[in-house]
């Protein structure tokens, strides 16, 4: 039985920590694939700052950049950015709501404020989930999938069976990067494919995104800005002339634009 792409990929990123440089053809008959198929993985996994190549062969990144950080790592980065964004969202959530958090440490930060609250709550992060459960109000429905191990998250394809079981009355999500030409888009082609199977199933889609993400692009389009209900941004003083004109783009499609410290 053949492995799916993301499985032989994490296997491929497990074999590398353990010998750190390994020749290409090797991995191509260790995992059984075709010429293709292996460098397919190699090139998802170099775009990913997982893998680096060299003459011959492929490496393990160690120097990766703060989105392949342990989310414990991430949760630390722009946390007071984080806190007002979430604290802002939570004020659109209504008892009775059935909502989805994507695995962001912006949308995890969301669940401080969720716990008393009687909502469903639909995610792929085994960290919201094991946060939520703490509480006696809060269904929570987590996402059936393969375990990013990096992230502690869900993905894979068994997500598109699953979203067909609900309907969320809105999302909130968060990406890398967030442009009024480019839309949502993220470096991690496995989280892309759940964030957009939120807001397939959303009638309100909520973006959250600081000042640092703003006017940015990166390698996976999750959505396009018209595709947007609400952006909710830390602070309007934080933000660049260039920003200030990108989300004033956004706002033409009919986007509503909210800052968590108005």
């Amino acid at each position: 039985m053949k492995r799916l792409p993301y499985v032989r990929r994490q296997a491929i990123l497990d074999h590398l920590k353990e010998v750190d440089l390994v020749d290409i053809n090797s991995l191509q008959k260790q995992f059984a694939v075709s010429y293709m198929t292996i460098h397919r993985d190699i090139d998802i996994l170099e775009m990913q700052g997982d893998v680096s190549r060299i003459y011959g062969g492929v490496k393990i990144q160690n120097n990766r950049g703060i989105h392949d950080l342990p989310i414990e790592e991430r949760f630390k980065n722009n946390i007071e950015s984080k806190t007002a964004i979430a604290k802002k969202a939570v004020d659109f959530v209504k008892n009775g709501d059935v909502i989805g958090l994507d695995a962001s440490t912006t949308a995890l930060q969301m669940c401080n404020f969720l716990l008393d609250m009687e909502i469903t709550v639909v995610t792929n992060s085994i960290h919201a989930a094991l946060q939520l459960s703490n509480s006696q109000t809060v269904n929570t429905l987590l996402y059936g999938g393969i375990v990013r191990k990096s992230a502690l998250t869900l993905v894979g394809p068994m997500i598109y069976n699953f979203e067909n079981f609900f309907n969320l009355t809105r999302s909130f999500i968060s990406a890398k990067s967030l442009c009024a030409k480019g839309g949502l888009s993220d470096i991690t082609l496995e989280e892309s494919e759940v964030k957009k199977s939120l807001i397939r199933r959303s009638k309100e889609v909520f973006v959250l995104a600081d000042h640092t993400k703003i006017d940015t692009t990166s390698t996976y389009t999750v959505c396009n800005a018209d595709s947007i209900d609400y952006i909710i941004v830390d602070s309007q003083s934080a933000l660049r002339h260039e920003q200030l004109e990108s989300l004033a783009e956004a706002e033409k499609t009919g986007t509503k634009i909210v800052f968590a410290d108005d």
